[in-house]
């Protein structure tokens, strides 16, 4: 949903600085906006990275347990809470050390099936993503010639 709403909010945005005229020693300002517009949520979320607390499962993973204790305060309701995660997530990461040993992360998203299909799932996502934006660019110069070669048409201008 979430998705949807930014995709319309981006289109949104693409309308409202279409129509921007060109000042002097500024050609295509309109695009220039629309990109720049692009760049805003970024900014706004990289001020709040900020206010995020550190992981509770990075800091267990440094041997820093006091801190991931606090860092699992902030995220749960209550102590009692927060202290039992904590033990699973020790006896969880006490589990994975054993299994991770001597595993290539690239090998390991091509032999397994799922992580290949994840892969390919996203891969053809974002080439569809590209040839949208180059079909669509490309579909506007064709309408765009045709319409100047029916007016010369029609004004006998060839």
């Amino acid at each position: 949903m979430w998705t949807a709403f930014g995709i319309m909010v981006g289109y949104a945005a693409d309308l409202a600085f279409y129509y921007v005229p060109d000042r002097p020693n500024i050609v295509g300002l309109n695009w220039r906006l629309m990109m720049a517009s692009a760049m805003l949520p970024a900014v706004i979320v990289c001020c709040f990275v900020f206010m995020c607390p550190e992981s509770p499962r990075w800091y267990m993973s440094k041997g820093r347990h006091h801190a991931a204790y606090h860092s699992m305060c902030r995220l749960r309701y209550n102590k009692i809470q927060a202290a039992r995660d904590l033990f699973y997530m020790a006896e969880l990461l006490k589990a994975e050390e054993g299994i991770q040993m001597g595993q290539s992360k690239i090998l390991e998203i091509i032999r397994v099936p799922r992580n290949r299909r994840a892969m390919l799932a996203s891969e053809i996502v974002m080439f569809m993503q590209v040839s949208h934006r180059f079909l669509f660019h490309l579909s506007i110069e064709v309408s765009n010639q045709s319409a100047a070669i029916l007016w010369c048409q029609r004004h006998r201008v060839l």
